[in-house]
């Protein structure tokens, strides 16, 4: 699904609303959106749900992986797989960094999201066998976490360094 939402909060490095073609909203590689175009609409929806008294999370999952190693294409598409398969088609999904994917989870509340993200992590330790390291899960909840975009990308950031424990 592609959002044509406006923002009132200008990117610099990504390209104007008006200027940005769809293929440059996407990650060449997993097909998925870029990390701005997340952002951007991460701060889209913080509006939103706070205007309409409404809930949202956010998700992240990344496998961990040595400083100089690299995700393999198959393995990403695997993972692109796994994760689109299991979330809704209003769920805006990203590849953020080179092992590093975040869900928009429309109109999910906190228990939903934490229970979503967990769930998913193990479903990407079963479904991508890598070789690499293991697979690591974080979430946030609007408001309940933050009522900033950054204040839930670090929330979900902190959960997602902080998860070692077992897969749900």
């Amino acid at each position: 699904m592609f959002f044509r939402a406006h923002s009132k909060n200008v990117d610099e490095s990504a390209p104007a609303e008006d200027e940005a073609p769809e293929a440059a909203l996407l990650d060449g590689t997993s097909g998925l959106y870029q990390e701005w175009y997340f952002e951007r609409r991460l701060r889209e929806e913080v509006a939103r749900c706070a205007r309409y008294d409404r809930a949202f999370a956010v998700a992240a999952w990344e496998m961990q992986l040595l400083p100089e190693e690299a995700l393999p294409d198959e393995v990403v598409a695997r993972a692109v797989a796994i994760i689109q398969r299991k979330l809704r088609s209003t769920d805006l999904v990203a590849r953020m960094e080179r092992a590093r994917f975040m869900a928009l989870l429309v109109e999910t509340p906190p228990e939903l999201a934490r229970a979503l993200a967990y769930r998913l992590k193990s479903d990407l330790e079963v479904g991508v066998h890598s070789g690499k390291g293991p697979w690591k899960a974080g979430y946030a909840a609007f408001p309940q976490d933050g009522v900033e975009a950054s204040a839930l990308l670090q929330t979900a950031m902190r959960r997602l360094k902080e998860d070692v424990g077992p897969s749900l």
